[in-house]
């Protein structure tokens, strides 16, 4: 294996100032350099492989850094494809058979093989290259998932860590191989556009119109039951999405786009749905390991329910998981690392969180409307980067200026209102102050409310140093094609589990309660939180500000003030706390601001 092989791959794949993104698995980090400067990062990649994760990179130049969706890819500069299991002589007999040319760039995976034909000419419809991707595919045989813009590839000079541990390296390369897409055209025919021809099915057998089968498949779905999380003791979610779909891309040889809607519609009945990346994975895995004749249950009448386990008699055994021994689970960085704990900047709280919010998870923070949640995620942002801790906030119920504002206020210590109506003058040198502190604070603001949109900015946010995530609110967030309510908040809360996991760092999560549960309850618990259920278990740990209460007395020469409440419902990795005993923290309302309860004697602390 060359030790630099990634300036003769990049001369092959892209332009010198396209933006490559690396990602690295299982860790799932992200960076984004200009190709002409990838051959620079071989050393810290090295390290990264040593440490037990594959290195992969997006085999379409992303138009952005922080791109890692098919939305942030622009253009396509090779035609490309994943032989699985497969040697190079064996590839290289296909693409002969097929007529095609020589591969601008052929590699060994480690467990297969890869190859590329650069375009003399990028393609900008990507939809059109999607179904370039599907003809070629069909033409040599090759992985019938790789067709999707974002698509990431093993990048050569490293270890694939799959049992047996294999090297990646360059096989053949030559740059000077460029293709004129009419060429290639004339080689790659179109994909036979005739339903019963590409089921593979005799066309005498063939009994039923494309709209039928899709209508028969349509009703045999209707009769699969729904699965709870964890399953009925014989399948679980996971599995039967895999069964279902293995049985639409195979059993009736429905195409993607035919089979996906049925899925899903079969998924929403779930209790809870899968998020649409985990059925995604499922789908792609049933259409690519179902080993059942293709349209074979293309005439069958819809089977009748019975209550359990989805139909088996057209089901392939599903393959599992992919899995890791102990000596490579020790190898991740969050093994080595550790789950650590970013302090919320309250000494209160943090002795009951046992140092703070840990990484890698995602921790609630609800409370009845007007109990200065929103208030108290600000300053405990505001408290975190002030510790040095890179912030993103997610504001999404007020004006990003608002938010602004009430760091302002808190930090300069004087009325919100002076900023709300623009009539500073009375508190000229404390804004200075205030503005001063917090233009310098390693804090980053956001509005944007679709999950996918707030996935992308927290993994450019991570991928440039960020250390804490907090999101104001989770009502507010967007999930396509997700009802309002219960199926919107599950989707987005199992989403951003996975996100903190992934990027390893603390997600706050600020939610609203269940106003009609809640109502009249002398103290709130864990299943108050509005659409209860998933954010409970996703969470770490849940923090719920139950009551605000004046003081016994105001303290001395200061705003007038009020006891926020705080309830530790859920604690993972502490206590919670008990009945009648919740952390009490100081705020300030007019301010905006939320200290820690000064010791008996001692007025409260003004510290920024």
């Amino acid at each position: 294996m060359s030790d630099t092989p990634i300036p003769t791959f990049t001369a092959c794949v892209f332009a010198p100032d396209d933006i490559v993104e690396v990602r690295r698995l299982p860790s799932r980090r992200s960076t984004w350099h200009r190709a002409s400067e990838l051959a620079d990062t071989t050393a810290t990649l090295k390290r990264d492989n040593e440490a037990g994760n594959h290195i992969y990179f997006g085999a379409n130049p992303r138009g952005h850094d922080g791109g890692t969706s098919s939305d942030d890819v622009s253009v396509a500069r090779c035609l490309f494809a994943d032989f699985d299991g497969v040697t190079v002589d064996e590839v290289r007999s296909r693409i002969e058979s097929a007529g095609l040319p020589a591969p601008t760039l052929t590699l060994n995976s480690g467990h297969g093989v890869h190859t590329y034909w650069r375009l003399t000419e990028p393609m900008t419809d990507l939809a059109a290259w999607t179904g370039f991707q599907k003809d070629l595919i069909a033409v040599v045989g090759s992985d019938p998932a790789i067709h999707d813009p974002a698509r990431i590839m093993r990048l050569p000079g490293f270890v694939n860590h799959k049992e047996p541990l294999a090297d990646s390296y360059i096989v053949d390369a030559d740059p000077s191989r460029a293709y004129e897409l009419a060429d290639l055209r004339e080689r790659i025919p179109p994909r036979k556009q005739n339903a019963e021809k590409a089921r593979a099915v005799e066309p005498a057998s063939v009994t039923s119109s494309v709209v039928d089968v899709i209508a028969r498949a349509a009703a045999f779905a209707r009769k699969w039951p729904p699965v709870s999380e964890g399953g009925d003791g014989t399948t679980g979610r996971n599995s039967a999405a895999y069964y279902h779909a293995a049985q639409l891309t195979h059993d009736f040889g429905l195409t993607d786009a035919e089979a996906w809607p049925i899925l899903s519609a079969w998924n929403r009945a779930n209790d809870p749905p899968l998020d649409d990346s985990e059925l995604r994975e499922c789908f792609t895995k049933g259409r690519k390991y179902g080993d059942h004749a293709v349209g074979c249950k293309a005439d069958c009448p819809p089977p009748q329910s019975k209550g359990g386990a989805p139909p088996t008699d057209c089901i392939p055994e599903d393959p599992g998981p992919p899995w890791l021994t102990i000596p490579e689970i020790g190898k991740l960085p969050a093994y080595r690392d550790g789950f650590k704990a970013i302090s919320s900047g309250y000494a209160a709280l943090d002795g009951v969180l046992k140092g703070g919010f840990r990484a890698g998870f995602v921790h609630i923070l609800g409370g009845r409307t007007g109990s200065s949640k929103s208030t108290l995620v600000t300053n405990i942002v505001r408290r975190v980067a002030l510790d040095g801790h890179p912030t993103l906030l997610f504001k999404l119920e007020e004006h990003v200026a608002e938010a602004v504002m009430r760091l302002h206020a808190a930090a300069a210590q004087v009325p919100l209102t002076a900023l709300l109506d623009a009539d500073t003058a009375s508190y000229r040198d404390e804004l200075v102050d205030g503005w001063n502190l917090i233009r310098t604070l390693p804090l980053r603001i956001s509005d944007a409310r679709d999950i996918g949109a707030i996935q992308r900015i927290s993994r450019k946010h991570v991928a440039e140093g960020g250390k804490f995530i907090a999101i104001d609110q989770l009502s507010m967030i967007d999930v396509p094609d997700a009802e309002i309510g219960y199926p919107r908040a599950t989707l987005a809360s199992g989403a951003l589990r996975r996100l903190a996991r992934d990027l390893n760092v603390p997600v706050l999560l600020v939610c609203q309660i269940n106003r009609g549960a809640s109502k009249g309850k002398e103290r709130l618990s864990a299943n108050d939180l509005r659409d209860s259920g998933a954010l409970e278990n996703d969470a770490a740990t849940v923090l719920l500000v139950d009551r605000v209460r004046k003081p016994d007395h105001e303290w001395s020469g200061a705003e007038p003030s009020r006891y926020l409440e705080v309830l530790v419902t859920k604690a993972r990795y502490g206590p919670t706390t008990a009945p009648g005993k919740p952390v009490e923290l100081l705020w300030f309302p007019r301010v905006c601001r939320v200290e820690d309860v000064a010791p008996v004697g001692v007025e409260a602390g003004h510290a920024n």
